[in-house]
């Protein structure tokens, strides 16, 4: 993907995650890893970057799927060390990525309580995400979670790139 990326995007970080997949976040502006945040939690990172003048916070993460009790437990960690990180941040950030979780969930609503954030989707329809090949039993697992100092302009579904989940777009602006 680096490669694919690279001319459009010269910036980029990859961290691993549960079994043989990546997290890869790719820019056209510098990034700064925090290294501490990232190695933390497996499957996790956390960057900063300068856009229009304004610094940008993004935490990016495929938490692990809750199917085993132990995997369950793994999952709730990443989504409290999330909320953590975003409770003492300071700048506009948002939070994206296969959290492997519905906005039904008991858990999920206590973290976006202790988080703080606003799910994107709001105002803009469900946009489930997974799995593709299953489309009536398609439900919204991939998330982007924004603080108050963000706001969407618009969000939708991609088109399907060959992956077991379509695409998240999203159109995000800084609030004055």
């Amino acid at each position: 993907m680096k490669k694919t990326f690279a001319q459009e995007y010269p910036y980029s970080f990859v961290v691993f995650a549960k079994n043989d997949t990546e997290v890869f976040v790719a820019s056209r502006k510098p990034i700064v890893v925090d290294s501490a945040a990232t190695f933390a939690v497996k499957g996790l990172m956390r960057l900063t970057t300068v856009v229009q003048n304004n610094p940008l916070t993004i935490i990016a993460c495929h938490a692990y799927n809750p199917i085993k009790e132990v995997d369950f437990i793994i999952r709730n960690q990443e989504l409290e060390h999330i909320a953590a990180l975003v409770a003492k941040e300071r700048n506009p950030t948002l939070v994206i990525g296969d959290l492997n979780i519905t906005p039904w969930s008991v858990i999920y609503q206590d973290f976006m309580t202790k988080s703080g954030l606003t799910n994107c989707r709001e105002g803009f329809g469900l946009h489930p995400s997974w799995p593709v090949w299953i489309p009536l039993m398609l439900i919204p697992i991939d998330h982007c979670l924004i603080n108050n100092r963000l706001e969407t302009v618009s969000f939708q579904t991609g088109k399907y790139t060959k992956s077991d989940h379509y695409p998240l777009v999203i159109q995000l602006r800084f609030r004055p």
